[in-house]
């Protein structure tokens, strides 16, 4: 990022904005395009509030997790120690694309054996994953942050899962064809419940 270039987060309406301009977020993109879940704001709210228990664990911060949230908590640890040893590199960064036009936040990227991984927290992992992943690593690049592999990691019932690692200038450069087509369909007043 610039300078000159200024970004916005509005929390309340998971909004971003670069130089005021409001962008999609990775996820508007990809739930235009693709079929998927569309969680209710209850599963959201679980969603939310378990991403803030993973990065209060990631950071070893004291917090006080939601008892529903517990089993994922377990799932978190036990990915944890199915990984060591490796480092959190970011967690909970919020990463904009200027070049592109597109905002988000990704979960974290992490070191393990001098190889750098952006890592995304499901409750369930999809195939979508891989789109959202390689957009976030065409936006780190503006950061001067290189990174050429990412994976999911599904937390839920006390269980973890990973996905198979990604090759993330691929799933970037699919991404960005995502972009277009969902910002040529916003052009024509079209949305995702207009399908």
């Amino acid at each position: 990022m610039t300078a000159k270039t200024k970004t916005e987060f509005d929390e309340a309406s998971h909004t971003y904005k670069i130089n005021r301009f409001e962008v999609p977020s990775v996820t508007t993109v990809i739930r235009d395009l693709l079929p998927g879940f569309k969680a209710d704001p209850w599963y959201l709210e679980r969603g939310s509030a378990n991403h803030a228990c993973y990065q209060a664990l990631a950071l070893n911060q004291e917090f006080e997790p939601d008892e529903r949230s517990q089993p994922n908590i377990d799932a978190w640890h036990l990915w944890r120690k199915s990984m060591m040893p490796f480092t959190f590199e970011q967690v909970e960064m919020q990463v904009y694309s200027r070049k592109y036009m597109f905002a988000g936040t990704l979960d974290a990227i992490i070191k393990k054996d001098d190889s750098i991984f952006i890592i995304d927290y499901k409750e369930s992992l999809s195939e979508t994953d891989r789109y959202q992943l390689g957009a976030y690593a065409i936006a780190c690049k503006e950061y001067g942050i290189k990174v050429k592999k990412g994976f999911g990691v599904g937390l839920s019932k006390g269980k973890c899962k990973m996905s198979e690692v990604y090759n993330l200038d691929v799933y970037g450069q699919k991404f960005l064809a995502l972009l277009s087509a969902h910002n040529i369909r916003m052009e024509h007043g079209k949305t995702e419940d207009d399908k």
